[in-house]
């Protein structure tokens, strides 16, 4: 799921649309599209055809956000990573990376369970 606010120097905000195309610019439009809502829409059963209306009145479409076509100043991107790291390299050994999925999954599956 992917969240954006604004009040904290980490945010994207007013920016938002930016950021999404610096850090999506690789990804294909299916997983995009399961990062900024699909997954949440699914995960807490929400009401997926009046958050498409709303998302088409007010929402970027695809192809705002989307495509080589959508460069992203360079300023804008060493301002992003002044206030976020985006292009911090992650460093996180698999075998501890593993357990922690498994232990979120193991919790969401014991809760559903109950």
């Amino acid at each position: 799921m992917f969240g954006t606010d604004y009040l904290h120097p980490e945010s994207t905000w007013p920016n938002t649309r930016e950021y999404i195309r610096e850090t999506m610019r690789d990804v294909p439009e299916d997983e995009v599209r399961l990062i900024l809502g699909e997954n949440m829409i699914k995960f807490y059963g929400l009401d997926r055809p009046a958050l498409e209306a709303a998302a088409l009145r007010c929402g970027p479409l695809p192809s705002d956000l989307l495509g080589s076509h959508q460069q992203v100043d360079p300023a804008m991107v060493d301002h992003f990573h002044a206030r976020s790291g985006i292009r911090k390299a992650m460093s996180l050994p698999m075998d501890r990376f593993t357990k922690l999925v498994q232990d979120d999954v193991g919790r969401v599956l014991a809760d559903a369970a109950s």
